[in-house]
């Protein structure tokens, strides 16, 4: 989500959105495969015993752990975005609650920066 043009002031133009490297999804795309995989197997081994209601105890804990587990860290990340202008910095999250943080550049005065060897081999901050 880029940055609003009401948030914007008179002469500042967007010079770059973006968000955290997409590397941060890697352990919740895990969870959702081995959620659907573990859920689907034990459903499959349940099979139509009884009524039926063991098959969806599992499939109501498989839907709650992919929801926690795996959508809702792609919707924070998904949300969180860092806006450069020509004037500032911006730093936006949240969706009913909106949460910011603005540094004008004229108060930037030092940078630093991290990067492992994996943050090199994914092209992390470039």
């Amino acid at each position: 989500m880029a940055l609003s043009r009401k948030l914007m002031m008179d002469g500042e133009q967007t010079v770059a959105t973006t968000r955290t490297h997409v590397k941060v999804l890697f352990v919740p795309l895990v969870i959702l495969l081995a959620v659907a995989f573990a859920g689907g197997f034990l459903a499959a081994q349940v099979g139509n015993s009884g009524d039926g209601y063991v098959r969806w105890v599992i499939i109501g804990i498989a839907v709650v752990l992919v929801l926690w587990g795996s959508v809702l860290p792609f919707v924070r990340w998904f949300l969180w975005t860092y806006t450069l202008t020509n004037k500032r910095i911006v730093e936006q999250k949240g969706i009913l609650t909106r949460e910011g943080r603005v540094i004008p550049l004229s108060r930037i005065n030092d940078v630093s920066f991290e990067k492992n060897l994996n943050d090199r081999i994914l092209g992390c901050g470039t």
